[in-house]
């Protein structure tokens, strides 16, 4: 982060007015194994020619999961879900189930990006309140980590 200070002085009839501009610059860092630079406008920016990550690699490493975001932590419990629940959602994952890649900030204060792959499974679970089976549609986000050990999952909610 660079931060810049500069001193403004204005002159308005009798009275002098000082100014302070502070300028802050934000260096984004891609915590992700894929190899490219997050944007710079702090925006979620669409990735092609995607998925970015072999979905092999990712059942392998999905028993080290890191629910990046308070709000993924937060609908990832809603679910019923501990990180073991999750891993057992990316390994019923297949190719059909791509959507998208995109980057997506991962905490570190909206520093830390991650080129993310987005999948929506569809399961048959049974509901024991209506005696009936319904499709369910979940909705995963997820990156490798930089060195390939952990699996960053941005996103794991009811699709929409």
């Amino acid at each position: 982060m660079t931060i810049s200070d500069s001193l403004h002085i204005g002159k308005d009839s009798n009275l002098i007015f000082i100014w302070r501009f502070i300028t802050i610059m934000v260096a984004f860092k891609n915590i992700s194994a894929y190899d490219a630079t997050p944007p710079e406008d702090q925006g979620r920016g669409k990735i092609i020619g995607g998925p970015l990550y072999s979905l092999d690699n990712i059942k392998v490493k999905g028993n080290k999961i890191y629910l990046a975001t308070p709000k993924c932590i937060k609908d990832t419990r809603n679910l019923g879900f501990d990180n073991d629940g999750v891993s057992r959602l990316l390994n019923q994952l297949s190719s059909s189930d791509y959507k998208y890649s995109e980057w997506c900030c991962c905490g570190g204060n909206g520093t830390n990006y991650a080129a993310c792959d987005a999948y929506v499974l569809k399961r048959h679970e049974y509901n024991e309140k209506t005696f009936s089976t319904n499709e369910i549609e979940y909705f995963l986000k997820f990156a490798l980590k930089k060195n390939g050990d952990v699996v960053i999952v941005v996103s794991c909610h009811l699709s929409l």
